[in-house]
């Protein structure tokens, strides 16, 4: 297995949204992380949803520039593949997604998208932290 910071396994992450520049950001930004590692990026939530099993993320990081009944549903899907599964949901809109919209969308938390990416690390580190030991 994989090590990061201070021994730890390494956050596994899948960036879905359907901007290929923005995942492509996202992913040269994470590899500067020794405890972050991008293992897959896709279009959507749906288009990850054949893959989950396999990658075996700790973290689903989604681009959420859209209505939250639009994921809702592969959200729901993608946490029944991977059991332990967080979410991010990565949006312009931040103050728009109070706590209710997030829980109907699915999400752990909701990150701005930001000029710096310290509140993603620290949000994606955060949600790390509970996951389920011996994931599998």
């Amino acid at each position: 297995m994989a090590r990061g910071l201070e021994d730890a396994p390494l956050i596994r992450v899948v960036i879905a949204g359907p901007r290929p520049d923005v995942r492509r950001a996202l992913q040269i930004r994470m590899a500067l992380e020794s405890d972050i590692t991008v293992v897959g990026s896709t279009s959507s939530v749906q288009a990850a949803l054949p893959v989950l099993r396999g990658l075996r993320p700790d973290v689903l990081l989604v681009d959420v520039d859209w209505e939250a009944d639009t994921f809702a549903e592969p959200l729901a899907r993608a946490r029944a593949m991977a059991p332990g599964l967080r979410v991010v949901l990565l949006t312009h809109h931040r103050a728009a997604w109070p706590a209710s919209r997030l829980t109907i969308a699915g999400g752990d938390a909701v990150v701005g998208k930001d000029p710096g990416a310290g509140p993603l690390l620290a949000s994606i580190r955060r949600l790390a932290d509970h996951r389920p030991k011996g994931f599998v």
